[in-house]
């Protein structure tokens, strides 16, 4: 467990060194067209920013580090998109009119959550639809294949992707507190820069928001990682009634 810890620190240490903080998915394929409809893009002034996801008419969880830059009048959430660089008719673009922190630390990046509350409701359909969340400390058990989605890069010097995809890793059964660790240790597959706030997806259900990734995208060394949602499930029931 030591031995874990010090990699972590130095991992986190060296991510940060390379601008790997706030992780398209590498290794992944382009889903089919509105197959995730829970799925939202973070954008400012029409580029993408942060993934996001669904979970009531009203609200959309993501990471707290994407709202660590840009004033949130300046963001716009996007849902029911597949290519975001096109003009969908399935698309709709609504501004945010609260956003709410668990106590988030930037520089330990712990509580890496955040609840955003749009200016009107979604209207829901068969591209936009709300995601299930686990129950209060629910947890993925270790080996479990999941999910990984977003508009992220392909990998760390390539641009970020037009369309949404979709990469398929497995569950540690040791991680940081709080968080949960997947990976495919000597194969490159893995979040990136643009996949952060994005969810991982097990059985339906997302565990996870994608937080950051270490020595580089999808090294096939290090594992990713993902704020672990059941730990904070008690605390979304209680701000949103989800």
């Amino acid at each position: 467990m030591k031995v874990f810890v010090i990699l972590f620190m130095l991992a986190v240490f060296f991510s940060e060194k390379l601008g790997t903080f706030g992780a398209k998915v590498v290794g992944g394929h382009e889903v089919r067209p509105h197959s995730k409809p829970y799925m939202t893009s973070f954008q400012v002034y029409g580029r993408h920013l942060c993934g996001g996801f669904l979970i009531s008419k009203k609200w959309v969880l993501t990471a707290a580090h994407c709202f660590s830059v840009h004033p949130v009048e300046t963001i716009t959430v996007v849902l029911g998109a597949h290519n975001i660089q096109r003009h969908e008719r399935t698309t709709q673009r609504l501004k945010i009119s609260k956003v709410i922190q668990h106590r988030f630390n930037p520089r330990t990046i712990r509580n890496d959550i955040v609840l955003v509350k749009l200016q009107r409701s979604a209207r829901l359909n068969k591209f936009v639809k709300p995601i299930t969340l686990p129950a209060q400390n629910r947890k993925v058990k270790p080996g479990t294949r999941c999910q990984v989605v977003g508009w992220g890069r392909l990998h760390n010097n390539l641009p970020l992707s037009a369309t949404l995809q979709q990469v398929t890793v497995s569950v540690f059964s040791r991680c940081r507190r709080n968080m949960i660790c997947t990976g495919t240790f000597g194969v490159r597959k893995g979040a990136c820069k643009g996949d952060s706030g994005g969810p991982l997806v097990c059985n339906g259900v997302a565990y996870g928001i994608t937080s950051f990734v270490i020595g580089g995208c999808a090294n096939g060394m290090y594992p990713d990682f993902f704020t672990q949602i059941s730990r904070y499930r008690n605390w979304i029931k209680k701000v949103t009634r989800v």
